[in-house]
C-alpha cells in the first residue's frame, strides 16, 4: 500500500516489477491483475505452495479461465474480487484483506486511485472500502479462492 506510479501511466520500478510478475515483460500494461499475480507469487514462494488460478495480466481471463472450483459466493479474506467494466471485455481486480459488515468489504488494489471510486487506471496501490456488489458502471464479476 502507497506505490505509486513514477514517471508517467503505468510506469515505475515497483510497477514495473508487478508487471514482469505474469510474463516477464514491463510494456507500461494496466497492471492491477499483474499487482495481484505478484503478490500471489510472493506467497506461493514464502509457503511453498501453487495456486491453480490462470495467470494472466486480464481480469475477465482471470475469471473465465480459472478452475471453476475456485470462484466463491462469499467473499473471504484472502479471495480475490473481480470487477468488469460496463460490457466490455475490461475489469479490475483487488485482494480482500477484511470484511467489515455486511456487504462491505476492505481490500487492497493496484492501478487505483485514492478515492472510494473503483478506478482501474489510478496510478497507485491503496486499500480501499467497496461493497460486494460493485457499482452500475463497474458490477462484481465474483469472488476467486486464491489457495
Amino acid at each position: 500500500v502507497g506505490i505509486v506510479e513514477v514517471g508517467g501511466d503505468n510506469t515505475g520500478p515497483e510497477v514495473e516489477m508487478f508487471q514482469k510478475a505474469v510474463d516477464g515483460k514491463a510494456n507500461k500494461e494496466p497492471w492491477c491483475a499483474a499487482f495481484v499475480m505478484f503478490c500471489i507469487k510472493q506467497v506461493e514462494a514464502k509457503l511453498g505452495v501453487k495456486s491453480d488460478i490462470y495467470r494472466s495480466e486480464l481480469v475477465q481471463d482471470l475469471w473465465f479461465k480459472s478452475p471453476a472450483s475456485m470462484r466463491s459466493e462469499h467473499p473471504k479474506p484472502g479471495c480475490l474480487i473481480l470487477w468488469r467494466y460496463g460490457n466490455t471485455q475490461l475489469g479490475h481486480v483487488g485482494i480482500i484483506e477484511a470484511i467489515e459488515g455486511k456487504g462491505s468489504l476492505l481490500t487492497i488494489e493496484g492501478n487505483t486511485s485514492a478515492s472510494g471510486a473503483i478506478v482501474r487506471e489510478g496510478g497507485g496501490v491503496h486499500r480501499k472500502h467497496r461493497t460486494v456488489y460493485g457499482t452500475q458502471s463497474m458490477p462484481v464479476l465474483g469472488f476467486l479462492k486464491v489457495f
